[in-house]
């Protein structure tokens, strides 16, 4: 018996040593490979001319010109680190953000909507006067004027706020903090661009009130203001200023549609209108959110490989650390150093073919690098790669990436209206000229390079003029002639329309 012990305890010592061994053998081999691949990916980076140097992607922040400092703003960002994590209660800054109810109503189906101007739908300023009249934050006088009337009483009292952002943002070096690692984790600033965003939706009711009581001049400025908002977007460059933008200017194109509706436009507004957007270059702009954010996220990366056990504990409620799979990883200080880097490599070239998808000379986007997604399942597991493995061997690859595989479709969609939103307004032009619209697009005069073309292909967009009207559209996402419909089935599928008058 105590010779059989002895050979079990000898053999399970040589087991477990070579067991140990393996170990050793499998750590250091997983970690030289993945040193190996993200040294060869900076390399080959580097040779196509690209950086991962986030100093060399963001331009040099001027504290003087930090929008979260001005007095309006800072109450959105004070302490804006500790309310991420949960450690202390909001405030209620100046900006009350209960007042956007006034403008983006929550009450149930009985409000007012916004309408959807691919369907050609205009603003129905008789339901806000109703939304209006029953809601007592509005604060409307006892007597009732006219739709329009009631509607500017009602956002009267943002006034003063907007004319403070509007001081505020004529700083051309303004800007809003973006994404910064701190000690432990990752803090995302991003409470006064989202509240300028929402704060968008006042100026397009009070443009359309104006227009309804026949001053577009007014009108206009709303429209002018509404693009403005966007200039300090632009000053540090992340996918989430891009977002801000692009809805933004959503918001704005609301406003030149139900101008151009009511033929309430003149030559001289059409022309300023349309050049404020032929500033805009939303390729460009994506293409350095981007770059930025794929930086942004290597250095969130260094963050987490960092973390001590106390950190990744406390993470464990938060959103970030499911939406990456880290709640996969309660050893994840145990998995292998390389497999950082070989994450660190899969997201950077994986990223890397969305920014070569997107062609700025030609003004296009190849679909090839964007397989769009049905994002229903907001934590990613729709990707075709997400599993329970690729969770722990490379998380945010894995987490990260139908949100890129899904921009392509906003930045598409995006850059397609403001082309439409132009040629809307030359078409008008066109008309006031000519007492018609033209039968086709090259009858406009001085058209710029690339705008009366798909952003998906180079081929030109669909106009069809009809009577006193014209149809105006691009094929979508799925470049198909859908005779200028979207069959609300699928945002991948249908058309992207401008309708005419």
């Amino acid at each position: 018996m105590k010779r059989f012990l002895k050979r079990a305890l000898r053999w399970s010592a040589i087991l477990l040593t070579i067991l140990v061994l393996l170990l050793i053998f499998f750590y250091a081999e997983e970690n030289w490979r993945g040193a190996r691949d993200w040294a060869t990916c900076q390399q080959n980076l580097t040779a196509r001319g690209e950086t991962l140097d986030l100093s060399r992607l963001t331009s040099p922040a001027d504290p003087k010109n930090d929008l979260s400092k001005v007095s309006i703003f800072a109450e959105l960002y004070q302490d804006e680190e500790a309310l991420l994590n949960n450690k202390i209660s909001p405030v209620h800054p100046r900006i009350d953000l209960v007042k956007t109810d006034l403008v983006r109503p929550s009450h149930g189906n009985s409000t007012p909507h916004y309408p959807d101007i691919s369907k050609g739908e205009l603003t129905d300023i008789v339901s806000w006067q109703k939304f209006y009249r029953a809601t007592p934050e509005a604060h409307l006088p006892g007597k009732i004027g006219t739709p329009a009337q009631d509607v500017l009483s009602a956002l009267a009292q943002f006034d003063p706020d907007l004319a403070e952002i509007d001081i505020a943002i004529s700083n051309p070096n303004a800007y809003w903090p973006v994404n910064k690692p701190s000690e432990d984790h990752m803090v995302t600033y991003v409470g006064g661009m989202t509240t300028v965003a929402q704060l968008s939706s006042v100026l397009r009711l009070k443009a359309v009130a104006h227009l309804e009581n026949q001053a577009p001049d007014l009108a206009e400025q709303d429209y002018l203001f509404c693009l403005r908002l966007n200039r300090p977007l632009t000053n540090q460059v992340t996918l989430i200023n891009f977002e801000c933008a692009i809805s933004v200017q959503r918001v704005a194109h609301a406003i030149l549609f139900e101008g151009l509706h009511r033929h309430a436009w003149n030559l001289t507004q059409l022309g300023q209108m349309e050049a404020e957007l032929g500033k805009a270059d939303l390729l460009a702009f994506a293409l350095d959110g981007i770059r930025t954010d794929r930086t942004s996220m290597l250095e969130y990366m260094n963050l987490l490989q960092r973390l001590h056990w106390d950190v990744v504990n406390e993470a464990e409620t938060s959103d970030t650390y499911y939406y990456f799979g880290l709640h996969h990883l309660p050893l994840s200080r145990v998995r292998p150093a390389g497999w950082w880097n070989i994450d660190r490599s899969t997201y950077s070239l994986d990223i890397q073919k969305h920014i070569d998808a997107i062609h700025l000379k030609e003004a296009t986007i190849s679909t090839d690098a964007f397989p769009y997604r049905d994002m229903s399942d907001s934590w990613g597991w729709n990707h075709p790669q997400a599993n329970f493995w690729s969770s722990i061997y490379v998380p945010v690859t894995t987490f990260a990436m139908p949100y890129f595989d899904n921009l392509g479709h906003k930045i598409a969609r995006a850059e397609t209206y403001r082309r439409l939103a132009r040629l809307a307004c030359r078409l008008e032009e066109y008309r006031i000229a000519h007492g018609q619209y033209p039968e086709k697009l090259d009858e406009l005069p001085g058209l710029p390079a690339h705008l009366n073309q798909e952003v998906l292909s180079q081929q030109p967009l669909q106009y069809h003029q009809k009577g006193d009207t014209y149809q105006l559209y691009s094929l979508g996402w799925d470049q198909k002639d859908d005779g200028g419909k979207w069959p609300s089935i699928s945002e991948n599928d249908g058309d992207w329309s401008w309708p005419g008058p």
